[in-house]
């Protein structure tokens, strides 16, 4: 029987929706612009480029390690108080970077904030899209919900970057200022809507069952999570190679067009089309849309027209935020309620790193050869995109069963849980 199709208006009904949406995206604020802060600061303090990107590295690395476990915690204890801790820890890691920078602190400081700052990082994406989780059952609401959050989720990046430039133009020692209105501002509200929970009790567990449910969390995920980390590898190995491309062509400022006609993209499809797709079955949206996006890269090369990166980026970009939205609705089909935070942050960690290792190798590439013949890294970055999305089609039948299958309210386990958010 066809499920009926959901549509962004009719799954935003209610005030406290329309308040999460918001609050989401300004909490997002950090994430799209954390990195590009931290260069800022670090520069501004009179340190060089390359220990402004070894501060931004240590930020991603301690975002990636923590975020995890704060997810874990939020499942554990409810979200309000780890997001109201986080909230706090971060925006005064913040400030503290805008006055080391205006200080011209040495560079032990500095790094210092910097890992602050990741350690306080909560991934805003994975606890919004829990909530939706967790208050839709049907799955086709749960599909139409991650198709949404991808459409913040690009529209935070586009946003992000442009009120960093004008706080920056007023000085550069505060441009870490700029994004603190994310956990001053949104992550305190979503603490604010967040319902009070008590705590599961658990179990005493020795160290053998201990690790054992450690695992459990990841054992049903790890097909989605590498299919996460090639993602991350292409698109990261896409952002530095764009910018080779255009400051070997003499046009330094092209990358960031071509970036920014990515995101627009991306945020265009899934909100135009976002509804329509989620009534697909995610392993084939997740599959067709990588096929997009690594299809589409190929043709870079092509051409050294200036306007032609732009429009490759444009249609590649129409495949990231299908595929996005497809995978964490995949990843909440498998995660049980217990572990709906923690599974999809363990998602945007796997994403964080594959960046993070896909932009250093371009980087070395990039070096080592020219611009055109280093678009070969991405080429094979894309084909191993798609064959690990090929390699969970089998679970495509799944993704439609698993919520009639699995009782209301349970983990991984089958325990009842209790219901985090109404």
């Amino acid at each position: 029987m066809q499920e009926p199709r959901i549509t962004y208006r009719l799954l935003l009904r209610g005030r406290s929706r329309w308040i999460d949406l918001l609050a989401g995206g300004a909490a997002r604020m950090p994430l799209a612009g954390a990195g590009v802060v931290i260069v800022i600061a670090t520069s501004a303090a009179g340190h060089s480029y390359s220990a402004a990107g070894f501060c931004a590295a240590l930020y991603v690395l301690c975002a990636a390690v923590v975020s995890p476990q704060l997810g874990r915690a939020m499942d554990a204890f409810g979200q309000r108080v780890v997001l109201l801790i986080a909230a706090a820890g971060q925006a005064s890691a913040l400030l503290l970077l805008c006055l080391l920078a205006l200080r011209n602190a040495p560079l032990w400081a500095i790094a210092g904030a910097s890992m602050m700052i990741g350690l306080s990082s909560v991934d805003i994406g994975a606890t919004v899209r829990a909530r939706w989780a967790l208050r839709e059952r049907d799955p086709a609401q749960r599909r139409v919900a991650s198709m949404l959050e991808s459409v913040v989720d690009e529209a935070v990046f586009i946003v992000t970057a442009p009120i960093v430039t004008l706080v920056a133009a007023f000085g550069a020692a505060w441009a870490p200022a700029a994004i603190t209105m994310g956990p001053l501002f949104g992550s305190t509200t979503l603490a604010a809507s967040a319902p009070v929970s008590r705590p599961v009790r658990r179990r005493r567990h020795g160290p053998t069952q201990r690790r054992r449910r450690r695992a459990s969390v990841l054992k049903p995920l790890w097909r989605f999570l590498l299919w996460f980390i090639a993602a991350g590898m292409f698109l990261g190995s896409i952002e530095v190679l764009l910018v080779a491309l255009s400051v070997e062509h003499g046009h330094p400022t092209d990358a960031g067009l071509a970036l920014s006609a990515w995101a627009v993209g991306s945020a265009g499809v899934a909100l135009l089309a976002g509804a329509r797709l989620a009534a697909l079955r995610p392993a084939q949206v997740v599959i067709v849309s990588s096929i997009v996006m690594a299809a589409s890269v190929a043709f870079l090369p092509l051409s050294n027209e200036r306007w032609w990166p732009i429009a490759v980026c444009l249609v590649a970009g129409m495949g990231a935020s299908p595929a996005l939205g497809a995978g964490f609705a995949r990843i909440a089909y498998r995660a049980g309620d217990r572990s709906q935070t923690e599974a999809m942050a363990w998602a945007s960690a796997a994403m964080g790193l594959g960046t993070s290792v896909g932009a250093t190798a371009a980087g070395a590439v990039a070096d080592r050869v020219t611009t055109s013949d280093a678009y070969v890294l991405p080429a094979l970055l894309g084909i191993l995109l798609v064959a690990l999305a090929l390699v969970g089609r089998t679970e495509r039948g799944k993704d439609r069963t698993a919520e009639a299958r699995r009782p209301d309210r349970t983990d991984n386990e089958g325990h009842p849980d209790r219901p985090i958010v109404q």
